[in-house]
């Protein structure tokens, strides 16, 4: 999928014909072409792996709030920041799933 089709939103001409393979916050799950939400989990430190994963991800997802930790981490990859991380990954899921159901769809009629 495009990013454009989980982010309808206004999105830099770099980014919008990019392809991604799913969505992933969990950096033990990550595959590589994923688009990976950088969010912190109890007790876990996300920006600690960042520097490990940075390769798999096509895209990374983050809270503007941590744009010099991301940029400290991330130099050479798309980054899409958003002022509410949690809502924006939980819509991202929900056109994502959609997305996909859409396609299920057309193969069983």
């Amino acid at each position: 999928m495009r990013l454009e089709e989980i982010f309808p939103f206004s999105l830099s001409e770099g980014l919008k014909g990019l392809e991604v393979k799913g969505i992933c916050d969990d950096s033990r799950l990550l595959r590589p072409g994923e688009l990976f939400f950088i969010r912190e989990g109890e007790g876990f430190d996300v920006f600690s792996v960042l520097k490990d994963i940075a390769h798999k991800p096509q895209a990374f997802v983050a809270d503007r709030k941590d744009r010099e930790k991301v940029f400290f981490y991330l130099k050479d990859k798309p980054v899409i920041f958003v002022d509410n991380l949690w809502e924006t990954f939980q819509k991202a899921v929900d056109r994502n799933n959609n997305l996909l159901q859409g396609l299920t769809s057309l193969f069983q009629d």
